[in-house]
Formats: structure tokens, C-alpha cells, sequence
């Protein structure tokens, strides 16, 4: 759910997620030192980390769920990324706000990843886009 500033007006972590949203993205995650975004399509992950420096994208990751985690898994020539999706609240280590319903942990070229995200369409959408009919 996007949720608006107590002045009615979107914080700029709503436009980020409003416009995650419009670009298509099923899930929206973020975090911190070193400041990393993670935005996964039905047809692609992109992962952004190291403030910018560094982006990694790659075709649809297969999903595994298990429960209340799904775990994707994606492949590039260069890049093995395992993005693991915990259907739990969880508080920004620097944001004051309202916890996310998500927490989500990236690996990737031996670096660990943590933060929080939002599923920006139903939890099984994005799942059941790369199931076998």
C-alpha cells in the first residue's frame, strides 16, 4: 500500500514506489550501507547498489515459495543474484516511517544485502506470471 505524508501529500518514498508501480515493477525493495533498490518485473530484476554505482539486471528469476518466503533466484554471464522475500513488517534502519510488509535479502557476488520491501501487486501475481499453465 502507498501511504501519504500527514499533510495528504506523497512522501518521495511514495513517488518512488508510485513510480516503481507505473514502470511495471511487482515488488520494491531498499536498503542501506551501502544504499541499494531492487525493482523485480515479471520479465526482469534490476538491482541497484552501491549508491548508484552498480546495476545488475537479469531476465526473470525463478521463484521458489515456500510459505510466507519466496526466494528468487537469477543468472547473468557475470552475476549470480538470490533475492529472498520474507512476507514480515520491517522498519527502515534509517527511516522513521511506517514499517514495509516485507523483508527482503539480496546476495549477490558474495555481498549480503538486507532492507525492506513492498509487493506492488498481490503476492502470488508475480509468482504465478513464470508458472507453467
Amino acid at each position: 500500500m502507498i501511504r501519504l505524508a500527514a499533510s495528504g501529500r506523497a512522501s518521495l518514498a511514495a513517488a518512488v514506489l508510485i513510480a516503481a508501480r507505473l514502470a511495471g515493477a511487482a515488488l520494491w525493495a531498499a536498503g542501506n550501507e551501502p544504499g541499494w533498490s531492487l525493482q523485480l518485473f515479471p520479465e526482469r530484476l534490476v538491482l541497484v547498489t552501491d549508491y548508484g554505482e552498480t546495476t545488475i539486471q537479469t531476465a526473470a528469476p525463478t521463484p521458489v515459495d515456500e510459505g510466507e518466503t519466496t526466494t528468487y533466484t537469477a543468472h547473468t554471464e557475470a552475476h549470480d543474484v538470490v533475492v529472498t522475500v520474507d512476507r514480515e513488517a520491517c522498519q527502515d534502519s534509517m527511516h522513521d516511517g511506517d514499517p514495509l510488509p516485507a523483508r527482503v535479502v539480496v546476495r549477490f557476488d558474495g555481498k549480503l544485502l538486507r532492507g525492506c520491501g513492498e509487493p506492488l501487486t498481490a503476492p502470488d501475481a508475480l509468482v504465478d506470471s513464470h508458472r507453467e499453465p
